[in-house]
């Protein structure tokens, strides 16, 4: 993400269901041709702790909501066995219309959708942001980030947020052990941060930067 949301006036952001109307009437990329609804995002739009999965699948396309079907219902479970239900939380995509077969978004529709995702940032202003998938990932860091080397690391972004990536809930729901297991310890992990249990992203680059500071002296 170009720009850091966090750090936008509010007064300069679209009043919310403003935003939530431009959203559902979006005809900014091609996949508006191809899509049932509009899938804006869900749940507290006060939320410290938000998901940003990668595109809408075909629940979320026919019923217009974030993490509908089985991909959604692990994600409630995961929410539950650490005391959170989804009207507690904030989840939303990287792009609010589903793709045609179920493909990955492309450049040019994801830097269409990049300021509806941004301004939903901006508005709920998280302290956490859980990001499903690698693209997910690089994009709201900003750079490549591996998932088979970083999923469950604390980064710091957007000057005091921790981005926590992890593997797809449509991967878990396709049977891959791998991803049900990361994605219930990354939850975890989410809350331990919310919790004051475990350190922030911008505390575990203050560490790293002060270790740099004392190995170059």
């Amino acid at each position: 993400m170009s720009t850091n949301p966090m750090s936008v006036d509010p007064a300069r952001l679209r009043p919310w269901k403003q935003l939530e109307r431009d959203a559902r009437s979006c005809t900014d990329c091609r996949l508006w041709e191809s899509r049932s609804k509009v899938v804006f995002g869900e749940g507290d739009v006060d939320a410290d702790l938000m998901f940003v999965g990668e595109a809408p699948g075909r629940s979320e396309d026919l019923t217009g909501r974030p993490f509908a079907g089985a991909a959604g219902n692990i994600l409630d479970n995961f929410l539950g066995d650490v005391g959170l239900t989804r009207d507690e939380v904030y989840v939303t995509d990287l792009v609010m219309c589903r793709p045609p077969q179920g493909r990955r978004p492309s450049a040019d529709e994801i830097e269409a959708h990049m300021p509806y995702l941004a301004e939903q940032i901006a508005h709920v202003r998280p302290r956490v942001i859980v990001a499903f998938g690698e693209l997910v990932a690089a994009v709201l860091a900003g750079r490549p980030l591996p998932l088979e080397r970083v999923a469950g690391y604390r980064f710091d972004v957007f000057d005091g947020v921790t981005l926590i990536p992890t593997y797809r809930p449509t991967e878990a729901v396709k049977g891959s052990a791998r991803a049900l297991t990361a994605i219930k310890r990354d939850v975890a992990t989410a809350k331990a941060v919310l919790d004051g249990r475990i350190a922030t992203g911008a505390d575990l680059l203050a560490e790293a930067r002060a270790r740099q500071s004392q190995s170059d002296a």
